[in-house]
């Protein structure tokens, strides 16, 4: 699972760059060689899951493939939003301040699954996309 949760971290990536300076060419192409890597992650992990697999949940506070892959696809709109709406229409961050640390940090600290947190109510899965074919 860990895996999958990296999605949202280049939309996090990307967030942070555009906050903060115009992306370089490079900037983009390492958002999107990121993005495609970690879709492709997700669509590997997945892949000839029964539905059994797709549904089965290890514990009743546990979250099963399903709720998860939701979970990371309802993420993926709702920081789209936020970028939109927040982000974008910011004023540039201060000259000088290490923008590459902050993306590498928010690399490395979204993917990271030790410190479980409750995901806001928006990104809560509830079946709103249906089975992984649908």
């Amino acid at each position: 699972m860990k895996r999958l949760l990296s999605v949202i971290a280049v939309v996090l990536y990307v967030s942070v760059s555009a906050y903060s300076q115009s992306l370089t060419q490079a900037d983009r192409d390492r958002a999107m060689k990121y993005l495609e890597s970690t879709k492709q992650g997700v669509l590997d992990a997945t892949a000839g899951l029964s539905d059994a697999q797709w549904n089965f949940k290890p514990a009743p506070d546990r979250w099963s493939v399903a709720e998860v892959t939701e979970h990371i696809a309802a993420a993926e709109g709702y920081l789209r939003g936020m970028i939109t709406e927040k982000v974008m229409t910011a004023p540039p961050r201060p000259e000088g301040e290490d923008v590459k640390a902050i993306d590498e940090m928010v690399l490395t600290a979204i993917p990271d699954r030790t410190q479980h947190r409750q995901a806001p109510e928006p990104l809560k899965p509830t079946n709103r996309f249906g089975s992984p074919l649908g």
